[in-house]
């Protein structure tokens, strides 16, 4: 609840990239940050083709708005 507090009602961003300029409330997304935009890293394939992307969520939206038939 403080966590939630401190980001959500006061605005609070504590967690600072060490390589762009952009902060986070939540240490979690910093690391997630890094993982993605500095380090490239896409740990989610689509198993229909060979794209790959850094969110499942991104993942997910693919699948249903190219592979699945409408």
């Amino acid at each position: 609840m403080l966590i939630h507090q401190r980001t959500i009602h006061e605005g609070r961003k504590d967690f600072a990239c060490d390589k762009c300029e952009k902060k986070f409330g939540h240490k979690s997304n910093l690391y997630f940050h890094q993982a993605m935009v500095h380090e490239g890293r896409k740990d989610f394939a689509c198993d229909k083709c060979e794209k790959k992307f850094g969110q499942k969520g991104h993942l997910v939206r693919h699948q249903s708005t190219v592979h699945e038939s409408h």
